[in-house]
């Protein structure tokens, strides 16, 4: 544990050792990070069903033997 003594920032050292938070001047409207979510989850998504489509061999299906798209999909949900 630092004391005050030898800690720059709770003494007022130098203009280097002062930390300061600085918060976002501009933020998006809510529904536009909404919105920017749900891009980036649909991307999840399809890059997951990608991938997994990537090995489709690895993937056996007891009803009819072979794994089509729909089914990729809908496993990753």
């Amino acid at each position: 544990m630092k004391l005050p003594a030898q800690d720059a920032a709770a003494r007022g050292g130098t203009p280097e050792a002062r930390f300061r938070v600085i918060l976002p001047r501009h933020t998006a409207a809510p529904l536009r990070q909404v919105a920017r979510r749900i891009v980036v989850a649909l991307l999840v998504m399809a890059a997951t069903v990608l991938i997994v489509h990537a090995d489709r061999g690895g993937y056996h299906d007891n009803a009819d033997g072979r794994v089509d798209i729909a089914e990729r999909a809908g496993s990753q949900v």
